[in-house]
């Protein structure tokens, strides 16, 4: 039969041998040319799966491949003429799954495009082309077409199978699956997409036990400041060109995401040793190294790298994600290292630090902490003025663990909000009976960024003012300068809260981060730490004399006072008396106190310096 005799009309078996087809050729000769003026290509089967009627649309559709559209045809003949033609089938998305919804399945699956293969790709092809009815799937053809293909059971044995196309609508619903799961700012896939292609990855080295892989997470420094300093728009605009050149060093194969703010993911196949990680890790540095010029600038652009690599072994996604940004953090935690790449070693400190968690968890539940004071002293009279609150982890003056260690815990694993929301309440509580000794005494308690930025610090203080009935000068909040640096919009809407209820502001470290002059006038400081580094060297260098001696005349002008920290030695007590500093604290008076301790302290009023 010639295709111009196929694509002409209708096509169904002759029946005229039997004497009572009659009634069916009737019915059948009302309901085809119906069938034929549909747009939809239609294929119609017996109850022996053998091919019955088709219209003129399928003819269109199969092209060339219409001359295997034979009256009589078993259904798995056509099936493996079509797989063999390699005219018809395109191929389904890989990722793609069967999902059941009672009787009803929708199936997505590859389409192979030859016929020679296992029993398990004959299968596809059948199931794919729809043995099994009631079915739904969506296809691309070869011809780039996308048709929803349908099939259901005809009532007395039989099935249709009705294929529309649906490219028109397709496109749109892969552009909304493109901007859902893509970055605007960069083009890159986001964390979602990020972790499904992770996901695949992990999927295939179960079924290839020898793959390997890795995975990257590059954090750009600093790119808040970025945003700060040089505008939103700049800073998107040097987010876009990383990207572009992390798609540089990486293979087609590999997928490189934008997960969040300045942190980038890369999904890197074949990445098997230290050795590789290594080299991977230098080409995205030789990379990033050239300054990224915008409207003229040059910006520089410094990163920190964690690497995890994969195999079979790894149980999810998210489990390589945590391993390669305990790397990221060790990596940013060392001076002048750029990548880490995790091992058995952070494994093993990871595991404490979760462990860590979950016990500092519950001492702050069970409010098994407790505040040291160490006290702040008038340089001219030795009276006390105040205690700078630190908080220790333990019972009876023993620490169980070191605050550096367990507070950068606490930050990483947002315990730091209820942990210093709990060394308020210590403070308002003790120093409210130390207020019958001297009601001008003060207890400073520092605060973290995470405190300032994420929570309602001004709700916690007037809550703790409230109840221990303190005047609101007795509490004086402790920031440090970098915090300032890095969240300077969110801290100064939070220090302004701040400052209404009345609480005093103090600034730690000054002197240690970036644009210092210019944050300080822009934050309602009452008083003013110079960090410890310039006083350890005020007898060796000139220079640091001149800068405490500088910073303590600002301040004093600006109408802060100021806190020399770190005095460990007379000479230096002498040397921040000369240069105009308010008052002192170290060890030259005291270490951290225990309440009991501090609480005589403030009975005595003042010490005697030897």
């Amino acid at each position: 039969m010639a295709h111009s005799d196929k694509s002409s009309r209708v096509k169904t078996q002759d029946v005229s041998e039997s004497q009572d087809s009659g009634k069916h050729r009737r019915g059948a000769a009302s309901i085809l040319p119906a069938l034929d003026s549909l747009s939809d290509a239609i294929l119609v089967l017996d109850a022996n799966d053998r091919i019955s009627h088709y219209n003129s649309a399928l003819v269109t559709l199969y092209g060339d491949a219409a001359c295997h559209l034979d009256l009589g045809k078993s259904f798995e003949e056509l099936v493996n003429a079509l797989a063999a033609s390699r005219q018809r089938y395109g191929q389904l998305p890989e990722s793609a799954e069967i999902l059941r919804e009672g009787t009803r399945q929708r199936i997505a699956l590859p389409m192979p495009h030859d016929q020679t293969g296992t029993q398990s790709d004959l299968t596809v092809r059948r199931m794919a082309l729809h043995a099994i009815a009631p079915c739904d799937y969506e296809e691309l053809s070869a011809h780039g077409k996308w048709l929803h293909v349908s099939t259901r059971l005809v009532p007395g044995g039989g099935k249709t199978i009705v294929h529309s196309d649906i490219t028109h609508w397709k496109a749109r619903e892969l552009q909304l699956e493109h901007t859902v799961l893509h970055d605007p700012s960069t083009g890159l896939p986001n964390r979602t997409l990020f972790m499904d292609r992770l996901a695949q990855e992990l999927r295939r080295c179960a079924r290839d036990r020898d793959r390997t892989f890795g995975i990257t997470l590059i954090e750009i420094d600093r790119i808040r400041m970025i945003s700060e300093e040089l505008g939103h728009e700049r800073a998107t605009a040097v987010l876009a060109a990383v990207a572009r050149r992390l798609e540089g060093v990486v293979r087609p194969s590999d997928t490189v995401g934008h997960l969040d703010g300045g942190t980038f993911g890369c999904v890197i196949e074949d990445l098997s040793s230290h050795e590789d990680a290594t080299d991977f890790a230098a080409r995205v540095e030789a990379a990033l190294s050239p300054p990224i010029q915008i409207d003229g600038l040059d910006i520089e652009v410094k990163v920190g790298m964690g690497i995890a690599l994969g195999n079979r072994t790894v149980a999810t996604g998210g489990d390589l994600v945590r391993d390669a940004m305990t790397a990221l953090a060790r990596a940013k935690d060392e001076p002048g290292m750029r990548a880490a790449i995790f091992d058995d070693v952070m494994r093993s400190t990871a595991q404490t630090r979760y462990q860590m968690d979950a016990q500092l968890r519950q001492a702050i539940r069970r409010k098994e902490l407790r505040l040291a004071y160490q006290p702040i002293i008038d340089i001219e009279t030795f009276r006390l003025v105040g205690f700078e609150g630190l908080v220790r982890w333990g019972q009876d003056g023993l620490d169980a663990v070191e605050p550096e260690i367990f507070i950068k815990v606490a930050e990483d694993s947002n315990l730091i909000v209820p942990l210093g929301r709990l060394a308020l309440d210590m403070a308002a509580k003790e120093l409210s009976s130390w207020l019958q000794h001297d009601p001008s005494l003060f207890v400073t308690v520092n605060v973290s960024a995470r405190q300032l930025g994420e929570h309602d610090l001004a709700r916690d203080l007037k809550s703790a003012i409230d109840t221990y009935d303190l005047p609101r000068e007795a509490l004086h909040l402790e920031i440090t300068e970098s915090t300032v640096v890095e969240y300077p919009e969110k801290v100064a809407e939070a220090l302004a809260d701040i400052k209404r209820l009345g609480v005093r502001i103090c600034i730690d470290d000054f002197g240690t981060g970036y644009s210092s002059l210019h944050l300080l006038q822009a934050m309602p400081y009452d008083v003013l730490k110079i960090d410890r580094s310039f006083i350890s060297t005020l007898d060796t260098s000139p220079r640091s004399r001149v800068i405490v001696e500088t910073i303590t005349e600002m301040a004093h002008r600006m109408g802060m006072r100021v806190v020399a920290e770190g005095i460990e030695r007379h000479d230096q007590l002498a040397m921040i008396r000369k240069a105009g500093c308010d008052y002192a604290q170290g060890f030259l008076f005291a270490p951290g106190l225990e309440a009991a301790d501090a609480e005589n302290l403030a009975a005595a009023g003042r010490l005697n310096i030897g």
